[in-house]
């Protein structure tokens, strides 16, 4: 039987898988540290309350913005800050990250 668990962030199904990853840029500086992933599958989107710790200066930024890794800055745009759920989040430009999939 499912059971429905509810955290600070969200209430999700137990049979969802849930991991803690890092996401590191193309050219393999860390960006966000501890993350919480809910799901499988592609990392498409990361909700800023969800990172543990962010290495680049997306928190302060307005929606529609491009996000930069600090070391590669400005280079290399790994996401774009936006508003999903009603909750800040950054929309992942795949070309920007290494491949994450759990």
């Amino acid at each position: 039987m499912n059971k429905l668990v509810k955290t600070r962030f969200m209430t999700y199904n137990t049979t969802m898988p849930e991991k803690i990853i890092s996401v590191y840029c193309r050219k393999g500086h860390i960006v966000f540290e501890k993350y919480h992933k809910i799901g499988k599958g592609r990392l498409q989107k990361c909700y800023i309350d969800q990172i543990g710790q962010d290495h680049t200066n997306g928190s302060e930024k307005a929606i529609n913005d491009l996000v930069y890794c600090l070391k590669c800055n400005p280079m290399l745009p790994v996401a774009i800050v936006s508003l999903i759920h009603g909750r800040k989040a950054y929309k992942i430009i795949q070309s920007g990250i290494r491949k994450v999939v759990t």
